[in-house]
């Protein structure tokens, strides 16, 4: 690779990661303690605030990270924070009940416990009770929500859906998001990246183009802390005008974008050596 290309590449990744950081900070000093200090009176709004925790999680621990050598955990980040935003459009928007959600919880629950019965221990008693008193409601979940995986498995996500599926469902109700063209260009490698041992990119991709692709892993991070803030702040009625502006100077404006196009390039060509291995 031309030096310059790579100066440019560590360059824009810097830039993304000082966006994250940017982004991270106002989520935790500000829309956090905000949204924890709303008043919640159902699941919907404690989900809510779950979700938008779990994401802030995530900003803690990006902005810590910003080395191209933490690429994993970039890509890692990136794909929990789009099922995140995906979530908040179907709950929030009214797409899917989360009634559904907490009957999938509670399935999860229940087959950790149906693997923990056996067995004269405490534990193994209280896993036996467990199961015992939710049966029925596992039953009648599959026949409410997944009538579909009755008898065939379980659900993985709690939709039954793939997450480029619910992806589009939550482009339905908020067009603007393009979650679907996001988990349609990027989900598959981020799951490269972040599942099992990461050699799938590894050979697919030299090392020194790996600032490219951490580099769109951080975009994605920022869109989505972007997106989650904006959802979460909307169910709780604290956004306004203010909160939008403050959102866009976080995140720099059109510096960012300019930066996607040359890092884009590199990721596309980390498929095509991939798709010639095959």
């Amino acid at each position: 690779m031309d030096p310059e290309v790579r100066r440019q590449l560590v360059e824009q990744h810097a830039l993304f990661h000082r966006t994250c950081a940017s982004l991270a900070k106002l989520m935790l000093e500000e829309a956090q303690p905000r949204i924890e200090a709303a008043p919640m009176s159902g699941h919907l709004d404690r989900s809510v605030y779950g979700l938008h925790t779990r994401a802030a999680a995530w900003a803690h621990s990006v902005q810590r990270l910003p080395l191209v050598f933490d690429i994993q955990a970039h890509a890692a980040a990136c794909r929990s924070l789009l099922e995140i935003v995906i979530d908040l459009v179907l709950l929030t928007q009214g797409a899917e009940p989360v009634e559904m959600l907490l009957e999938w919880e509670r399935l999860c629950k229940f087959r950790e416990a149906e693997a923990a019965a056996a067995g004269q221990t405490a534990a193994a008693l209280a896993a036996r009770q467990f199961v015992a008193a939710n049966e029925q409601n596992v039953a009648a979940a599959f026949t409410t929500y997944w009538p579909k995986k009755n008898g065939k498995g379980d659900p993985q996500r709690w939709t039954a859906r793939p997450i480029r599926e619910d992806a589009k469902r939550a482009d339905l109700k908020l067009p603007r998001l393009r979650l679907h063209a996001f988990a349609a260009s990027e989900y598959r490698r981020l799951c490269w990246s972040t599942h099992g041992s990461g050699l799938v990119l590894e050979r697919a991709m030299p090392e020194h183009e790996w600032p490219g692709l951490s580099g769109l892993a951080l975009h994605g991070v920022a869109s989505m802390l972007e997106h989650t803030m904006q959802l979460a702040l909307q169910h709780f009625g604290l956004f306004d005008e203010t909160w939008a502006q403050r959102i866009s100077v976080a995140r720099s404006g059109g510096r960012v974008e300019a930066a996607v196009e040359a890092l884009e390039a590199i990721a596309r060509r980390a498929e095509t050596s991939l798709e010639g291995q095959e």
